[in-house]
């Protein structure tokens, strides 16, 4: 089982034996593959975190970073391996709706948004590949945002 955002998933041939425990984010991130973290919407925090473990992990490890407001490229910005950063933005209600933008910024590998993508999908959800590929871009890339504010404009007014 896999705990993403507090949704559990059962995901083919995990069991507890594949778990390891460890003491440190940085004991972590030696042995990990993917990093999905979820840390408060502010830059600096989400940049110390980063940095924090980011001298240890493997050079061919995925960092993925949950935000609904930061660009990839502020998070991409003064990393030594900016190419390993991909922003996951999920639809709310994510229990209900099972789509996940996964958005890479003019840093990040094409590997590393498709692979996240295809991690996504193996657990259920449907992912859709976005590309921030300006800072100046007025969608920001997060497009389900787009979207959720298309649609609470046109219902005001309604009720």
């Amino acid at each position: 089982m896999v705990i993403i955002g507090g949704t559990s998933f059962v995901v083919a041939g995990v069991t507890p034996d594949h778990l390891t425990f460890c003491n440190s984010p940085n004991d972590t991130a030696k042995n990990t593959d993917f990093i999905q973290k979820s840390a408060p919407e502010k830059l600096n925090k989400k940049s110390k975190f980063y940095g924090t473990f980011e001298p240890v992990i493997k050079k061919d490890m995925i960092i993925s970073g949950s935000t609904s407001e930061l660009l990839i490229s502020a998070l991409q910005g003064g990393k030594t391996y900016p190419h390993r950063f991909v922003l996951t933005h999920p639809f709310n209600s994510p229990h209900i709706i099972a789509l996940v933008e996964v958005i890479g910024g003019k840093k990040t590998a094409p590997w590393i948004v498709d692979t996240a993508t295809n991690f996504y999908n193996s657990i259920d959800k449907k992912a859709i590949k976005t590309i921030q590929r300006s800072s100046r871009s007025p969608c920001q890339s997060f497009t389900s945002s787009n979207l959720a504010r298309g649609n609470l404009s046109r219902c005001r007014g309604c009720c």
